[in-house]
Parts: C-alpha cells; structure tokens; sequence
C-alpha cells in the first residue's frame, strides 16, 4: 500500500515534527507524492469524467521502521487517499482502504440502510393511503355533523324549557296532571339528548380509532427509524478505532464522548501531551454547579446555544453556552457577563506576532453578576418532600415583598442532572417521562382554582353593593332555582358571608352572582355585570400573567362577555354560567395566581409581582417587583373575607390549619375534574402581621382538607418556626410516604 518514490528523496530533509494538515507550506516531500499521484490519476482514462467534475485526493509521507520494505532502512514514502466515492466504489488498490466499505452489498451499512430506506418507504404509504385519508377526513366531518346536530338539539331543548317556564307562570294554577305532564316532557326531552348524545359519541369513537390505529403505526414506525439511524451511525463510528501512545484502542465515537467537558484531572493528562498536536487547544469556560437537588424547576439549567440563538443574538458563537430554563434563562445577560477581545497580529503562516496597535483596542471580560433568591432552601427541601409521589404544586410568597419563597413543581428532578456529560442524555430522558418533570406545575399549569376563588367573589360583591356582611342565603344542600342545582355539603343555613367563607357555602356564592348578573339597576345587561366582573378578577391577578421573572408563566382563564356570547350565540344569563362563582365552569388559574391572591388578602387589597430573585449584584431589580399593585376593592371589604378565612381555620373546613400560638388564614378548594377531584389550599398566617402566604395544588388530591389544608399547614410552620415540631415532623414523614396512583395514558 505504501507507494516508494521514483526520484531520489535522500537529499530532502525531513521535518522534526507532523505538520498538521492547516500547514500553510506543504513539505517538497508531500508536493514530490502529490505529483506521482496527479500521474496515476491520469492514466486512468475511465475516471477522467467523473475528475472532471472536481474530486479531493490526499498523499501522507510515512516512513518504514527496520527495513521491512526492501530490506533497506527507514525507507521513504507516502500514501494516497481519496474522499468519497471513485467510479463507484470505496476500494482500489492504489489507494489506501476505507476503515470501512460503505458499499459492501453484504455490510451491515448498506443492510440497515436498505431496512431504513423500507421504513421511510411504509411511512409514505400510511401517510398518502386512501383508508388512512379517508377515515381522518370522515372524523373530521362527522365531528363537525355531531356538533351541529347537539348544538341544534341543546337548542331545542332551551326553547321547550323556556316555553315551559313561561306555561308556568302564566297558569300559575296549574293541575297536579299538568305539572306532572311538564315534569314528563322535559325528563323525555333530556333522556332523547343523552341518547343522541351517546350515538354520536359512540360513531366518533370507532371513527377515532381507525384513525388512531394508523397514527400509532406511523409513530410506532418513526420511532423505530430515528433508534435504527442512531444505533447504524453509532456502529459506523465505532469502526474507526485508534491507537494512542499507551497502546489504547479507542473509537471515533468514544474519543469524541470525551473530548468536551474534561474533568480536572483529564485535562492535566492532555495538557502534558498537547505539545504533540499543534493546532490544537483547550478552551477553558466555568461549568455551572449546583450545591443541592432542590428547585430545579425555578434554577433552570445551561447547555449549549442552538442555531437560532446564534442567529437571534451575535453574541454567542458556536459552542457557547447558554440559560435554558429558569432563573438561567431569564437572567442570562446578568449571569454571562461579557466577553473580553483580543485582536492579534499573524503573519501569513498563522503565527502570532503580538498585539494590534498594543492591545489599545482590547477589552477585559466582564464576570457575570451573582443573583440573590428569595427562596428559602429549607421550606423547598419540605416542600418537594411533601409531594413526593404526587402530581401538583406548592407556591410560597412573602406578601410584604412579593418573593416567592418556594416553588415546588412534582414531579421535579435533581439540577445536577443537567450539568456535565450527561445533560443531553438526562434531558432526553425527562423530556420522555409521561409524568412531564420538565412542566413547571407552578407557573405553567392550568387548574380550576375551586373554592379558594369564592373570596375573589365575597369581595366582588361586597364592592358592588350586591351583599353586605350580613347579607343571609339560603342553602338547601346547595344552590336551586328555576330546575338548576349547584350541590353543597350540609352546614347550618341561612348563613352569612364570614360564616359561609368558613364552611365554603357554594350557595352564598352562587345567590351573590345571580344576583350581580341580573342587577338592571346597577348594569344594563348581563353583558355590562360580566365586564364588571372580569375587570375585578383581573385586578387580583387573575386571567393574565403575573409578570414573574421566569419564562414560561400561563396566564389561566378569566372569561368575559364575547366568550359566553360565541358560545351561547348571545343568550345567556347568571344561571348559565354559575359554575364561575365556586371557581369551576371556564375559570382557570395557576398556582402561582392562587398563592398571589393569598398574598394580596393577606396585604388587604394589593400585591407586588411575585419574584423569585431578590436582589442582583451592583444592579437595581426591576420596579415591577417593588411596587404595589392595588385591587379595585376597598381594603375595608378585605376584613370581611380575612374573618371568613380565620373562620374556616377555627371551625370551618381548614381545621387541620391549626397551629399552635400562630393565627392562620385559610380557604379550602375542591375542584372538580374528569377523574378525581383536585386538592386545592390557600392561606397566610400570621392574620394581622402576616409573614408568608402560600398554595397548594394536589391533582386528584380529593377534598381540599385531604392534601391542600395539612400539607400548606406543615409548610407555614416550617417557616414561621423555623423547624417542625416532632408530631408534625410524624406528619410530614407520613405524607410524604403517601402517593397518589395515576395513569398516564392522558397526560
């Protein structure tokens, strides 16, 4: 394989090290080789088409050790190279052999490409066949057909309801008979839309799953050729194997693994042997480490710029770092710094001859700024012990400032999983995990926030003159009026506001938004009392988002009059959408806004932004996260729902809030969902000096005391006591080892 020149070389000297190929000078050895070769090339008339086109040939001059060639010692000469393919083919004997053939009919190359390629071929059929078109087209219509259908039948049935109503109280002396007849008719005319209902759920459902049996194959098929590409470029690599000076064999796919992120003690081994490979260096950069596994979610994480954040930002260069989530992402200028410049002079050779101008025009890297959080590491530890085995969220905020002093997201992860190697190999692993890890519950979930959301309403009305604080409903195990029922569990009734803050009335409530809604004294239309009423909501940050100094915050759902009028094509009243009064029907919220309204009960009628850094190095925080945001309540209204709310921690449905020698505020939620109910708490304590205001949201927690009020209990004694006592410290262990089974087949 080693060609031998035709001249005498004996007189050309050989160099005293390997010129790298960026070598600006080729040695006269190296042009003597590529001479001899552009001479074979040219003899090979059959490629002089193919060379025409422009081909890449290679010469390295080698030296024979102990006279094996020849019986002459340390004999000179070279070797030649090709890249890609020649006449079709990797392999001919003038040229050095390719590590591997890539064109072997019987390598495993070509096979598991061939296997590839028959993969991309069945995806193609799937995606364009008739069946696969033709099921997805009928669904979509019969969808559209079965809405169009229920929406005209649900009108049907409101206007004999209607006429109904109006039969009653225009005949208010209505037989037995009649009232019976009426009762008939409409219990037929409901049971004909459940059955109309249920044929069309039942039609779509086989229509789904033709349709779903497809796209499982075609995914099922995707995931198969991404796995078999990785697995066939990970082989290939691994068939360029290398020896280095001790003798090791490593591969291309090993030896690149290694290269980034050298420990310390790799690098001092490299750096002993760099002297070896000119051209080389080792570019030093800080690694970020993280001292404990909490608050992953809120630190966020670094990794390496993508493509569009080069192209966003000329900042960044190839192979820089950059914040990926969290405090990282969004503080990111202030914790990079700034890079310091360098101009250098070279000559043509690339060699460094000093300094442009003297260094006049060079900059000092700036180190990045050292950030101050508010949470307390503590009170996280606690927290993330709590929801262990459970879905949910715990917010912590401190209502004078408006630091978060916790933020617990489950399930959640250790931060310095993200750091080293194994970032990328950890992050696809949690990216894939059907429980989403990555999901910042706190900020990004979107919940119903129950009956914590009935205070919002108490001061809703209180403000608007529709209650009073002695204002009494009744509550006849719930809410009922004109054939509608809001179920409520038995308390003493009539009840008024504080007392029915402290058992959670959902009648109260319900009474004060009928009411609101139907007010022609005060509002024109039901459309003017809705406005009326998301203007309040959103004044106590709800329906958009808080501003917090994290990226990803959801803003939840506030609805307003244009929503209920396209989706009840303008008919509707305070009975149709009742459901907002107990925090149900169309209102979301994040667990964020619940603790903030906490924060701003507990402050009597303002907040400030929630944020989780609290002070930054030689560098003023943003005035959003120090000015007060007021409430369009009065703070004299506050009083009212604070008495409520110490009311259900004495003798209401947050008894389990008790804290000894601490007044604690609080309001139960049970928010009602597809499968089990949701575990909702909110509260502040102390009442009149309050230190901390906190949520917690547990999915398919059950009532509101069974998780939400123990849980948000412990948290606040943790912090306002530094420590837990040794019963409650019993009570954490036991919530902690206690998990909540869920399916993941909807999440």
């Amino acid at each position: 394989m080693i060609h031998f020149f035709k001249k005498p070389v004996s007189h050309l000297a050989l160099p005293e090290k390997f010129t790298y190929p960026f070598h600006y000078t080729p040695h006269p050895l190296c042009v003597l080789a590529a001479g001899e070769v552009k001479e074979y090339i040219a003899s090979r008339k059959e490629w002089q088409e193919e060379l025409a086109s422009g081909k890449m040939f290679g010469v390295l001059i080698v030296q024979t050790d102990n006279g094996i060639t020849n019986n002459e010692e340390n004999q000179i000469g070279y070797l030649a190279a090709f890249s890609g393919n020649l006449a079709g083919k990797n392999l001919h004997p003038y040229f050095v052999p390719p590590v591997y053939d890539l064109l072997q009919p019987e390598g495993f190359f070509k096979i598991e490409e061939e296997q590839i390629s028959a993969i991309n071929i069945r995806i193609r059929e799937l995606e364009n066949s008739s069946s696969y078109l033709g099921s997805k087209e009928k669904w979509k219509i019969e969808t559209e057909q079965a809405k169009s259908v229920l929406n005209q039948a649900k009108a049907e049935l409101k206007i004999a309801k209607e006429a109904r109503e109006i039969r009653r109280q225009s005949s208010p002396e209505l037989s037995e008979e009649e009232q019976a007849s009426l009762i008939r008719e409409s219990q037929y005319q409901k049971a004909e839309y459940k059955r109309l209902e249920k044929e069309w759920k039942k039609r779509l459902e086989e229509l789904e799953t033709e349709v779903r049996h497809f796209d499982i194959e075609i995914e099922r098929l995707k995931t198969e050729r991404k796995e078999r590409s990785a697995a066939l470029q990970r082989k290939l690599f691994e068939q360029f194997r290398m020896l280095n000076a001790q003798g090791e064999v490593k591969d291309l796919y090993t030896i690149f693994d290694v290269m980034s992120q050298l420990s310390s003690e790799e690098f001092c081994v490299f750096q002993e042997k760099l002297f070896r490979f000119p051209g080389f260096y080792v570019q030093r950069r800080s690694i970020r480490q993280y001292q404990s596994p909490y608050a992953a979610l809120v630190l966020g994480d670094i990794g390496e710029v993508s493509p569009a954040d080069v192209e966003e930002d000329e900042y960044y260069q190839n192979g820089d770092f950059i914040g990926k989530q969290g405090v990282e992402r969004s503080y990111e200028k202030q914790l990079r710094g700034e890079k310091g410049i360098q101009i250098l002079l070279r000559d043509a050779r690339g060699r460094i001859k000093g300094r442009y101008m003297d260094g006049k025009l060079d900059t000092k890297t700036v180190p990045g700024k050292n950030l101050t959080l508010g949470l307390d590491l503590e009170l996280q530890a606690l927290g993330e012990r709590l929801m262990e085995g459970k879905l949910g969220s715990i917010v912590a905020i401190e209502p004078s400032t408006g630091e978060v002093l916790c933020m617990v997201s489950s399930p959640t992860y250790d931060p310095r999983m993200m750091v080293g190697r194994q970032r990328g190999k950890n992050h696809l692993a949690l990216s894939r995990n059907p429980l989403k890890p990555l999901l910042n519950r706190s900020i990004m979930g979107q919940y119903p926030p129950g009956s914590t959301f009935k205070t919002t309403q108490a001061l809703t009305f209180l403000q608007e003159g529709i209650i009073t604080p002695e204002t009494a409903y009744p509550c006849y195990h719930g809410f009922i009026y004109r054939g509608l029922k809001v179920g409520c569990h038995g308390h003493a009734a009539p009840a008024k506001l504080v007392p029915a803050i402290g058992t959670s009335c959902n009648a109260y409530f319900c009474w004060g938004l009928y009411y609101m809604f139907g007010n022609r004294t005060k509002y024109k239309n039901v459309q003017e009392a809705m406005t009326v009423w998301k203007d309040y909501m959103v004044s106590m940050g709800f329906g958009y988002k808080l501003g917090i100094d994290l990226p990803g915050e959801k803003r939840g759902l506030i609805p307003n009059a244009p929503f209920y009028d396209k989706a009840y094509r303008g008919s509707w009243n305070g009975l149709t959408v009742i459901s907002i009064s107990i925090g149900q029907g169309e209102v979301n919220a994040t667990p964020l806004q619940i603790a903030n309204l906490g924060a701003t009960i507990a402050n009597r009628g303002y907040f400030i932004t929630p944020h989780v850094v609290k002070q930054i190095q030689d560098e003023q925080i943003d005035t959003l996260y120090t000015r007060r945001r007021y409430t369009k309540v009065e703070a004299r209204h506050y009083e009212t729902v604070v008495q409520g709310m110490r009311r259900a921690v004495l003798a209401g449905t947050c008894r389990k809030a008790n804290i000894p020698g601490i007044e604690v505020c609080g309001k139960t939620g049970t928010a009602q969902n597809r499968g089990h109910d949701h575990s909702v708490f909110m509260g502040f304590a102390p009442m009149n000096d309050p230190k901390i205001a906190i949520a917690v949201y547990v999915e398919n927690g059950g009532w509101g005391a069974d998780y939400g009020v123990p849980l948000g209990a412990l948290m606040m004694e943790q912090y306002l006591n530094g420590k837990l006592s040794p019963e409650s410290e019993k009570l954490a262990e036991m919530y902690q080892q206690r998990h909540i089974g869920y399916g993941t087949a909807d999440r």
